[in-house]
């Protein structure tokens, strides 16, 4: 079993477009909280323990990269979205706090996985 609760922080302003998704992962057992930006999702960070991130890439203050820098530290499972030629794919950027820059980045089908899995290992 993992520790924690499976606090989800999602980032970006494209989360707040999506009730299906958040809904999705609330039936999951996620406590989901959103921040639009880098700066709110900072502002999480210093008053809410969270155990997963999902961030856009592209930020209006600044991008998802540079908010991994901010969990450095923290038990934190980390991914960052990229958009390519004909969608999006997922880059893994933190697992419990270590950096795990080079693994092979996931479509969101794959993500979907993880996360349902991750929510079954919590419960």
């Amino acid at each position: 079993m993992l520790p924690g609760k499976n606090r989800l922080l999602l980032v970006g302003e494209q989360f707040r477009a999506a009730p299906g998704t958040l809904e999705r992962l609330r039936r999951w057992g996620f406590d989901c909280h959103i921040a639009p930006t880098l700066d709110a999702a900072r502002d999480v960070l210093r008053s809410e323990a969270v155990d997963v991130v999902l961030s856009q890439e592209r930020l209006t203050d600044g991008s998802g990269f540079q908010l991994v820098h901010a969990l450095s530290g923290l038990p934190v499972t980390a991914y960052v979205c990229v958009a390519v030629e004909d969608g999006f794919l997922w880059v893994p950027a933190m697992e419990q706090g270590r950096a795990c820059w080079g693994r092979p980045a996931i479509g969101p089908s794959e993500l979907a996985r993880v996360l349902r899995e991750r929510s079954r290992l919590v419960r």
